[in-house]
């Protein structure tokens, strides 16, 4: 798929290229964005990384056009406090394109890098959620710093999973 995006005044040529294998299961390719320098080995100094089995309760599905919680509901971010303020959480993309978000504050130190244990990342930022829509993104995390071509990913992501990208509002940071 190969879509245009109008991004904060830039035109953002996105590539996605998924193939699907014989089981079904994608194979994405994107660009990512790898943990800055001066976080590693956070982990040694208290940051929490979230094995495989911890981070399945942060996955989201999309579906009908929304954000789910699998076996719970539609996702919301009403009790999160993110950077840009209450009721925004945090969200990473990895390599393979899963979304994990913390929808609600967990601790002063759990970061993006939480959720993916410091592994690169395809997207990361800043997300707000009500009853499963997304209505707004960023792409501010301090630990990846992504560019917008990062951004460019995670939208094109999105709209390729069945989410309605026009209503979102972006912000830089």
């Amino acid at each position: 798929m190969c879509t245009f995006k109008y991004f904060l005044g830039e035109v953002i040529l996105v590539f996605l290229f998924c193939i699907t294998d014989s089981q079904g299961a994608e194979n994405c390719h994107f660009a990512l964005a790898t943990l800055q320098s001066q976080f590693r080995g956070e982990e040694l100094r208290g940051v929490p990384y979230l094995n495989s089995n911890q981070r399945e309760k942060y996955w989201v599905e999309f579906k009908h056009g929304r954000a789910w919680i699998p076996g719970k509901g539609p996702l919301s971010t009403q009790r999160a406090k993110g950077f840009s303020g209450h009721g925004i959480g945090i969200f990473v993309m990895d390599r393979s394109g899963n979304f994990y978000v913390a929808a609600a504050k967990q601790n002063d130190n759990f970061y993006h890098s939480s959720l993916v244990a410091g592994e690169p990342v395809a997207g990361a930022g800043e997300i707000g959620v009500y009853h499963g829509v997304i209505f707004y993104l960023s792409r501010t995390s301090g630990h990846y710093t992504p560019g917008p071509r990062q951004m460019g990913q995670v939208i094109g992501r999105l709209h390729a999973l069945g989410i309605d990208t026009k209503n979102i509002i972006y912000a830089e940071y």
